[in-house]
């Protein structure tokens, strides 16, 4: 299956005809009406299950032809209560794919320093200014003996290529911990679905077996009305459009030479909105309960931003077009660190939330993405992060720019935002004057308890 074949057949157009096939129930009376496009005596009409389901899958399928398959998955959300898509992820989705295309590049930075780094294979470990190339980063991993192994043992999606790194651990390690043993296969190919497309990977003929089991896997999921599968299949496959959708964005992007630096004019709630829609992860968010979704998708979207603000520092030349972290540089709030002060206040709530958890509980889908981000990030050997870290740090000391040196002092008072919760954090952090507002940490000292034995 090939971008060609996706793109001709809709996802959401297969989804109705599966569905058509239901033995259950897709809604109900109270929320098939309320939608406005059938009155209670024409559904107490419909006397049989195929009926009732034909109605409503009419409906979802005349919103689409008119307004486009968006507007048809938020009908289906809203229409279909029976069947597991989250009505707030998908307004959530059906946002962020309306302010996508307001996207535009914003002007380059102005001003420079004297900070550099120059990538260069000639081994100078000593020089503070050069840094090695990425490693395991293009195609380099096809080359190494040890991630062939280690892929074999933890990728277990069906029909797919190889996958380097960054895709095979990290985008499938986000939902790992909260999916079924028995799941994970079949959750690893759905996840894939729009993250290979967020690659450009649909285009190489040797992913379609993948591609195509993966859709098998999602039509035949989404016939299990109301299950955990049927969410992370529907999901999934907004995901897809999704990255379809933006693609075409981004190519107008590209034809315009638009780099790294695209943002729009709008607000904070608004952009946390377009690039969660545009993170590629979005399949694990229907295989969760909807009600965790509006507390799930903070922890995503600071996932997003901890990712967003290590590619910009290592890997701005090949990074998504619309960087997360880059909206706070848009407002002026990045010379007080506020990209990174608001991170560690969202890992700071969702570590402590997580740690609260009774034995047993599921960590949210969020929870996992931002935590496992934020420790994959920093250790990720591909761009020789502690080296670069050291060297750039050291740059840093000795420069006499004052908006260097203000960035550094800033960085080691290490203070936070007066706030309670992740959304209200971000709004803060990009509020104009905010950087008088933080306060110093709450620190807790930590006792260990001494074993029974010793006392």
């Amino acid at each position: 299956m090939t971008a060609t074949t996706i793109s001709r057949h809709s996802p959401l157009d297969m989804v109705l005809d599966v569905l058509a096939g239901s033995e259950k129930d897709l809604s109900d009376r109270e929320t098939v009406c309320s939608v406005g496009m059938i009155t209670p005596r024409e559904y107490d009409a419909l006397e049989t299950i195929a009926a009732r389901n034909a109605r409503v899958i009419g409906v979802v399928r005349a919103v689409s032809t008119v307004d486009g398959p968006f507007a048809g998955w938020n009908c289906l959300a809203r229409i279909a209560s029976n069947v597991r898509l989250p009505g707030s992820f998908v307004a959530d989705v059906v946002r962020g794919i309306s302010l996508y295309p307001n996207l535009r590049p914003s002007a380059p930075p102005s001003g420079t320093t004297e900070l550099c780094a120059v990538i260069t294979r000639a081994g100078l470990r000593d020089s503070i200014t050069a840094v090695p190339p990425k490693t395991l980063g293009g195609r380099t991993w096809m080359q190494s003996v040890v991630h062939t192994a280690v892929l074999k043992r933890w990728s277990k999606a069906r029909g797919f290529a190889p996958i380097g790194p960054c895709i095979a651990f990290g985008f499938l390690g986000i939902q790992r911990k909260m999916l079924q043993r028995a799941d994970i296969g079949e959750c690893d190919a759905l996840m894939y679905l729009g993250s290979l497309v967020d690659y450009d990977l649909d285009s190489v003929e040797e992913y379609s077996p993948g591609f195509a089991s993966a859709m098998e896997i999602a039509l035949r999921s989404v016939v299990h009305v109301g299950s955990d599968m049927q969410g992370m299949a529907l999901a999934s496959l907004v995901n897809l459009d999704v990255q379809l959708h933006n693609r075409e964005v981004q190519k107008r992007w590209i034809g315009k030479r638009a780099g790294w630096h695209v943002h729009g004019d709008m607000s904070a709630d608004e952009w946390a909105s377009t690039v969660l829609t545009d993170c590629g992860s979005l399949g694990a968010f229907g295989y969760e309960p909807a009600s965790a979704y509006p507390e799930s998708r903070l922890g995503m979207f600071a996932a997003t931003i901890v990712a967003s603000s290590y590619d910009v520092l290592y890997d701005r030349a090949t990074y998504q077009l619309a960087a997360p972290m880059m909206y706070v540089a848009a407002v002026g709030m990045a010379t007080y660190n506020m990209h990174c002060i608001f991170t560690t206040f969202a890992l700071d709530a969702v570590a402590t939330r997580v740690s609260g958890l009774e034995e047993g509980a599921i960590p949210l889908f969020g929870d996992n993405s931002l935590l496992i981000t934020a420790t994959w990030s920093p250790f990720n050997v591909r761009y020789h992060t502690w080296e670069r870290f050291v060297k750039y740090s050291r740059q840093i000391a000795r420069s006499s720019s004052t908006g260097v040196c203000n960035t550094a002092a800033m960085a080691k008072k290490s203070l936070v935002l007066p706030c309670n919760d992740i959304a209200e954090a971000w709004r803060q952090a990009n509020t104009r004057g905010a950087e008088a507002t933080l306060i110093p940490p709450h620190n807790h000292a930590i006792h260990p308890i001494p074993n029974a034995r010793d006392c």
